[in-house]
């Protein structure tokens, strides 16, 4: 339950309103300050992998030319599986 505030007058209660204002203006300056802050820090950041490590956006997975790969790794199972899956159609 919220107690209610009590004040001798109307000037008390003003000065009050005044304060938390005042401290509300504050505290919004620093929640910006920190929010840019945080920003800077999180792209400058060394997340302390080596450079072979870090995703740079290539994947080194992709194999350029995928019929060379088949060919290459897969050879004659795979032309044999394929001439089946041709005699289906």
């Amino acid at each position: 339950m919220v107690e209610k505030m009590n004040f001798a007058n109307d000037e008390e209660r003003v000065m009050f309103m005044r304060d938390l204002i005042k401290r509300n203006k504050t505290l919004n300056k620093v929640k910006k300050k920190t929010k840019v802050a945080r920003k800077v820090a999180l792209e400058t950041r060394d997340n302390g992998l080596p450079e072979w490590a870090k995703d740079n956006g290539t994947n080194i997975n992709y194999y350029n030319d995928a019929s060379k790969f088949a060919d290459k790794y897969y050879g004659e199972t795979m032309r044999e599986t394929t001439k089946l899956d041709n005699e289906w159609d």
